[in-house]
């Protein structure tokens, strides 16, 4: 897997993934909700795709001496170590954005803002990433191609509704956002609990999605 790895990061990283990657580094805007950047980390991963396949890149990694199956593994430990990248890559930022710049907004502008930088917010992150998972791969791949437009309109946008929903409530419910950046154990241990709940809902959607992904991959003659 470590060689499928070092494979994909050679041939399959182009320079407009690497460009919305690190667009996680708009977290950085205090008057922007956290969660928003990391949508930009989910279209990226969608450029590698046509990139691969004008590049014949399946059909080179089937004729490798590795089983059929992880062309597939291979491609979800890609895209999964590129949302953990995008995901350390915004911490620097995440910083700046909560000790520098936050503190220099008005009471008003900060009481307005939704889901800050925290534990908890890189659980919503990891849902939104599952959700994308559960919806893309297993669509993908059972007819890869360069124009099914559609999984990757569905998927990314499915992953959208759901930033959206956990953004508009913690909009409607300043009380939570409150709650969440104070400094009490229970604010910390509940910002745990989200992160760690988050983190177990992404392995898991990844593991259905590889399983759905390699039944219809298996089935194709390529």
């Amino acid at each position: 897997m470590k060689q499928l790895l070092y494979k994909e990061y050679r041939l399959c990283l182009s320079v407009q993934a690497v460009v919305f990657l690190s667009l996680s580094l708009l977290i950085v805007i205090p008057t922007w909700p956290a969660l928003i950047p990391f949508i930009y980390s989910i279209i990226g991963i969608l450029t590698i795709f046509p990139w691969a396949y004008a590049n014949r890149d399946m059909e080179f990694t089937a004729n490798l001496p590795v089983l059929k199956e992880n062309v597939v593994k291979g491609r979800i430990y890609f895209v999964a170590s590129l949302e953990l990248l995008s995901m350390v890559w915004s911490i620097p930022f995440g910083f700046i954005r909560q000790f520098v710049l936050i503190p220099l907004l008005s009471e008003e502008a900060q009481a307005a803002s939704a889901l800050s930088f925290n534990f908890a917010l890189y659980g919503f992150v990891f849902l939104s990433f599952a959700v994308f998972h559960l919806i893309f791969f297993p669509w993908y791949y059972r007819k890869p191609s360069d124009k099914n437009i559609a999984c990757q309109l569905v998927s990314s946008l499915s992953a959208m509704v759901v930033s959206a929903i956990i953004v508009a409530l913690f909009t409607a419910f300043p009380s939570w956002s409150t709650f969440l950046d104070s400094c009490s154990t229970s604010a910390l241990l509940t910002q745990l609990a989200i992160l760690f709940g988050g983190l177990i809902l992404w392995v898991f959607a990844s593991w259905i999605a590889y399983r759905g992904a390699r039944r219809h991959f298996l089935a194709l003659n390529l």
